[in-house]
């Protein structure tokens, strides 16, 4: 079969590139080493539990922003606006553990307080994490 564009690589940007031309008429392939798409908006098995690594790199929503911010770049390739996709920044994510519940916004501080309360033993080790 012939393709008109062949995408090496089946994450956000190479799913949306493909939707894209596709939207277009161009015969696309999107190929993908992994056992399943999705990059850096998917997740693996470790220990009997399932590990996200990394949805927060589209739902990080930056009103403008920076160019490096993941989604403004992504927008960026696909030569789109971010007023034509109709995004809102979020209000806040929620991390639940066993007994504890740490809710916070895109303000690193924020969450570095909500750990400290959560988790008093560990905060110190949570910025240094972080640096």
């Amino acid at each position: 079969m012939q393709y008109d564009t062949i995408i090496i690589g089946a994450g956000m940007s190479g799913l949306s590139a493909a939707i894209r031309l596709s939207h277009f008429g161009f015969k696309t392939l999107v190929l993908e080493r992994h056992y399943r798409p999705g990059g850096l908006n998917s997740f693996y098995k470790m220990g009997g539990y399932d590990l996200d690594v990394g949805l927060h790199a589209m739902t990080n929503y930056v009103n403008g922003g920076p160019k490096s911010a993941p989604l403004n770049m992504v927008l960026r390739q696909l030569r789109l606006k971010l007023q034509d996709i109709k995004l809102a920044p979020q209000n806040y994510s929620k991390i639940v553990f066993p007994g504890k519940t740490i809710t916070f916004d895109n303000n690193f501080d924020n969450l570095a307080q909500h750990v400290a309360e959560g988790f008093p033993a560990q905060a110190d080790n949570f910025i240094k994490l972080a640096n």
